[in-house]
């Protein structure tokens, strides 16, 4: 990957899931570049044997920083959001819950399973949001780094806001002070009988500290972050379903 020199180059890239989307070749490829983003990304902070990708992967919504060169892009950043119906159409278990299950918490389940049963008894869209990882190249350039961080904080609310998504869990890592940067934006530790949960221990992320964190609505500091990037929002690509690579619907 080569350093980003001109950050005029960057771009926003969705790609709708694989699962609908696995014809469209720029689909495939970038899927490439995000698998190899992630295991070097979280190969440079976990031992060897931690898998940063899963199933969930081929139906979740990836969200990308790219750099666009001669025509090409390469990735930078990425993270993945995961609707809860669309986990039920393909029986796979919503990624909120399998988090804390693997971390072996009934306390942490019972939580997870009501906030799920409620989205669906009230008919609100649940997503759960998680494997942000930056490129190991991206994160040696201090200016580009701040960047990315910025840009992945205006792209995470303005997707969340224009598809009138409800309700957000997250697993926040400590040691990376995810948890300060979600409780800036509006989240609340996931609670059980209106008392704060704790942090788990993730044992697939080789016993990672984790805090399960809720969202229902953005804090007035969040909801100001789209601003700066809107430039960037507005000239996205969204890589969808119907075979093509097409700008933003609601872009004119």
């Amino acid at each position: 990957m080569t350093v980003v020199s001109n950050f005029a180059s960057l771009k926003i890239v969705t790609i709708e899931p694989l699962y609908d989307n696995w014809n469209n070749f720029l689909a495939r490829d970038l899927f490439g570049q995000i698998v190899d983003v992630k295991l070097k990304g979280f190969g440079a902070h976990y031992p060897y044997g931690v898998m940063p990708i899963d199933t969930s992967d081929f139906i979740s919504t990836h969200h990308l920083i790219c750099q666009e060169r001669d025509g090409e892009l390469e990735v930078l950043s990425a993270f993945k959001t995961v609707d809860l119906n669309k986990a039920i159409t393909h029986n796979l278990t919503f990624p909120a819950l399998s988090l804390v299950k693997l971390a072996g918490d009934k306390s942490h389940i019972k939580a997870i399973e009501d906030v799920m049963e409620s989205a669906l008894k009230n008919e609100k869209s649940l997503i759960y949001s998680g494997s942000y990882t930056m490129s190991p190249v991206a994160r040696e350039n201090k200016v580009l780094l701040t960047m990315l961080r910025e840009i992945f904080n205006a792209m995470y609310v303005q997707y969340t806001l224009d598809n009138n998504i409800d309700e957000v869990l997250v697993g926040a890592t400590m040691r990376f002070k995810m948890h300060e940067l979600f409780g800036s934006m509006g989240y609340e530790n996931l609670k059980i009988e209106d008392k704060d949960t704790t942090p788990i221990f993730v044992e697939h992320l080789a016993k990672e500290k984790v805090q399960i964190m809720h969202l229902k609505e953005f804090s007035k500091e969040a909801l100001q972050m789209p601003e700066k990037y809107k430039y960037l929002w507005d000239q996205r690509l969204v890589i969808s379903n119907d075979n093509k690579t097409i700008k933003d619907k609601n872009v004119a």
